[in-house]
């Protein structure tokens, strides 16, 4: 099942985002601004995802995208 979702999140938001000269969210291809709601990098795949792709550790600050946080 874990696999399946990866595989359904990868998908989704395949297109690299230099295929592209706006800025979207890597997972879900969600326009991003440049004041509010600009994303931020994923730390381990230093991929620009919005704050609905993200996924934080319990108790702790940090955070990765859904797939990193999926895969780790």
């Amino acid at each position: 099942k874990l696999k399946n979702d990866l595989l359904e999140i990868k998908r989704k938001g395949s297109r690299p985002p230099q295929d592209s000269e706006e800025r979207q969210c890597a997972r879900c291809l969600k326009t991003l601004g440049l004041i509010f709601d600009r994303g931020d990098l994923c730390e381990e795949c230093q991929l620009r995802v919005c704050s609905e792709c993200r996924a934080s550790a319990a108790g702790s600050r940090k955070w990765k995208c859904n797939i990193c946080a999926k895969i780790s």
